[in-house]
């Protein structure tokens, strides 16, 4: 194993081991030539000297690499370093959709409808390219946390061809998904995934897989021969529409299923357009192949190519059944690493048998190998000389009919046209005693007849084919209306299914035209329960949705799906939408600070919000917000005023000038008197509580009186005072308007 930080091809780095499948690690690596993350499979050491193991690793990168598509996962690179060889593929960032469904027990119908639309959608783009995914299973459908769903895995892809075979000795696929012509070993197609996709949808609606058992051998077994149990049977709110789509693209026959992906496409996209519709068709079962038991006895004489046909028993057939006239098995060899098919146990043999059946067929699974050594291909020679001598008598039995006719033609028998004669001629064989019945010429050529098939339920065109293929055609069929039946398939027949008819009868049918189409009515205007009510007086279906509207009244439908006055059939669903009302639209508050006004209100307009712009005088930048009423983040609803303030810069400066006079009377000291003709004084301006010194300085008697002259930024008046010493002096105010 790889550890991170090793460099594959010069350019990716492991990053850590996302997990390990059958063959291969899966690691998250870093391309550092294109700087994105990756997903790099690389090839187990036990399977790198395997070339059978390595072309299949090929396979899948050249599978894969052709293939570009949203629900594909993409495959960037291939290349092989020393004994290391990888796939490096897009990285998606996710789960698969196992782990999904995992986690969430099963999924909700919608979300299972719409997972399986893009795995179709990714599997389309393969068939479309002539690929055949093979494993088609929830571990290989990765879901990314961004809601991508993408088809991955390749590894057992083919190209869809006549040599699509899966071999016998190994049933391609996981077990618990694989198609019952996958576990037989047989022919494998496009119709084989749409099998696995409806196992996948199955697990996903019910969260279990429908087929599980103690071994790989018993659930394969189940998928051949037992029936899923319905998933409504699990959970009732699965719509019908998707159940009979499960079932359908599940049925054991491939003719049965859904031929093509498109159609399950389209059948899935009506899911919940029609939920209860009855659109599915599954095609009828036809028993043209009944199968005849041979005992023990019988395939024991066959085996040892016995000789004396006396000791050979005829098969009995039935001339009533049409089926049974020629029956040909087929000679089934061995062909090159494969093991010879084995016949399934039938359901009422004794229950040991089939559980040594089963052990034997699980030891010779589970051993079982790709690179078996070449084996001879043929038959038993006793068989083969018993081929050879039936071939030698049907020439003999042609030659002489042959003759006879040619006689017959001539009259060299004594026998004229039209008069006929009956004979029986019996020819026995080594191995088989046939009886043949030959009428005269014109009888055999006007009243052969052949057994009536059943066309109830397939399309016209369908069935023209089928009856020119045994010799009748249709008469001119009769169209009506139904209910039950699409437009275009038959509803009924004159002629009973298995019904002998002379070859050339014209068959009369009947065909559906569809059911008869109704009015849609005008449903605006009417709530929820009224337009129940009109939906059921036109025998239509309604399903409701909601949105806001800023001029119908809450309840009240404003807008129909389909138009009123269109023709539809009945049950048609119409999708009626609902008014909520004028929405209240919380709308969270900018940040406008810092902003000028012009940039704030385009700000404001584009969330819905009324700017109130307030200029004030402020140390802030000039022109710029510097606060807000309404803080940003707070939920307002649409239109609500937010004020701003913008800064007008510093408020300019403005000086009131005022004058006082100390006056002679005021003169605190006197002259001549040692002590007290001088002494500190301040005089104090109080305008509205703020005061100022307007003077300080030592003054004497001699220097009143005394104008003092001060400014001040407010024109309040001003009230003077004046302190000697520290002291206030009694009598010393005077008041001045400031100027």
């Amino acid at each position: 194993m790889l550890k991170p930080g090793d460099i594959i091809g010069e350019r990716y780095e492991i990053l850590e081991l996302l997990g390990s499948g059958g063959m291969a690690y899966v690691y998250k690596a870093k391309c550092h030539k294109l700087n994105r993350f990756v997903a790099i499979k690389i090839l187990k050491p036990e399977f790198r000297t395997d070339a059978v193991f390595l072309q299949k690793f090929q396979v899948e990168a050249q599978a894969a690499a052709a293939l570009s598509h949203p629900n594909i996962v993409n495959v960037y690179d291939v290349g092989e370093e020393g004994d290391l060889f990888y796939i490096v593929m897009e990285f998606v960032d996710g789960i698969t959709l196992k782990q999904y469904i995992i986690q969430k027990g099963r999924l909700y119908p919608k979300e299972a409808v719409e997972i399986a639309l893009y795995i179709a959608s990714g599997i389309q783009a393969a068939h479309g390219r002539h690929t055949i995914h093979r494993d088609i299973k929830p571990q290989n459908i990765l879901v990314g946390r961004n809601g991508d769903v993408k088809v991955t895995d390749f590894g057992i892809a083919r190209a869809a061809s006549a040599n699509t075979i899966t071999s016998t000795d190994s049933a391609i696929g996981s077990v618990h998904y694989i198609s019952p012509e996958q576990a037989r070993g047989g022919y494998s197609d496009e119709r084989s995934d749409i099998y696995s996709l409806g196992v996948t949808m199955y697990e996903m609606v019910t969260g279990r897989v429908p087929f599980d058992g103690e071994n790989n051998v018993s659930v394969a077994l189940a998928h051949i021969q037992k029936e899923a149990v319905p998933v409504c049977d699990y959970y009732e709110d699965i719509p019908v529409s998707l159940e009979k789509i499960i079932i359908k693209a599940m049925q054991k026959k491939p003719e049965r299923r859904y031929q093509t992906i498109q159609e399950l496409i389209l059948d899935l996209k009506r899911v919940f357009l029609e939920p209860e519709g009855d659109y599915v068709r599954i095609a009828p079962i036809l028993n043209d192949s009944p199968t005849i038991m041979m005992s023990e006895e019988e395939r024991s004489k066959i085996k040892a190519g016995v000789k004396n046909e006396d000791q050979i028993e005829v098969f009995p057939v039935n001339p009533d059944n049409p089926y049974e006239k020629e029956q040909e098995v087929p000679h089934k060899r061995k062909a090159k690493n494969q093991y010879e098919e084995r016949p399934l146990p039938m359901r009422n043999q004794d229950t040991d048998e089939e559980e040594d059946y089963e052990e034997e067929y699980e030891e010779e699974y589970e051993e079982r190998e790709l690179d078996d050594p070449e084996e001879k291909e043929g038959m038993d020679p006793k068989l083969e000389r018993l081929v050879f001598i039936l071939g030698i008598a049907a020439a003999v039995l042609v030659a002489l009919f042959v003759i006879f006719m040619i006689g017959k033609g001539l009259n060299l028998f004594g026998t004229s046209k039209g008069q006929g004669s009956h004979g029986v001629t019996t020819t026995t064989t080594e191995a088989i005693t046939t009886e043949t019945t030959t009428e005269d010429t014109e009888t055999t050529t006007e009243e052969e007849t052949v057994a009536m098939i059943n066309l109830v339920g397939k399309k016209f065109d369908d069935a023209q084919r089928e009856l020119e293929q045994i010799g009748l055609s249709f008469a001119q069929p009769t169209y009506v209306s139904s209910d039950t039946y699409e437009a275009g398939y038959i509803i009924e027949q004159d002629i009973k299914s298995g019904e002998m008819v002379t070859k050339g009868t014209q068959v009369h049918v009947t065909i559906s035209q569809g059911s008869e189409n109704v009015t849609v009515p005008d449903f605006r205007g009417e709530t929820k329960e009224s337009a129940q009510s009109l939906a059921s007086d036109y025998n239509v279906r309604v399903s409701f949705k909601s949105e806001y509207n800023d001029d119908v009244e809450a309840g009240e439908v404003f807008e129909q799906s389909i138009s009123e006055g269109t023709k539809v059939k009945p049950g048609t669903t119409i999708t009626l939408t609902i008014s909520l009302g004028k929405e209240e639209v919380k709308i969270k508050v900018q940040d406008f600070k810092d902003m000028s006004k012009a940039d704030a209100q385009e700000l404001a307009r584009q969330f819905g919000l009324v700017l109130k712009p307030v200029e004030q005088y402020s140390d802030y930048t000039e022109g710029l917000i510097y606060d807000q009423d309404i803080k940003a983040g707070t939920e307002v609803e649409e239109g609500t005023v937010i004020t701003v303030y913008i800064s007008k810069g510093k408020e300019p400066v403005v000086e009131y000038e005022g004058s006082v006079t100390l006056t002679q009377g005021a003169n605190p000291f006197v002259e001549g008197e040692e002590g007290n003709e001088k002494g500190n004084v301040k005089v104090i301006a109080d305008q509205d509580g703020e005061e100022q010194i307007i003077f300080s300085g030592v003054l004497s008697y001699a220097d009143f009186p005394k104008t003092i002259t001060f400014k001040s930024h407010s024109n309040a008046q001003a009230h003077i005072y004046m302190l000697v010493n520290g002291e206030q002096v009694v009598g010393a105010e005077w008041v001045v308007n400031m100027e």
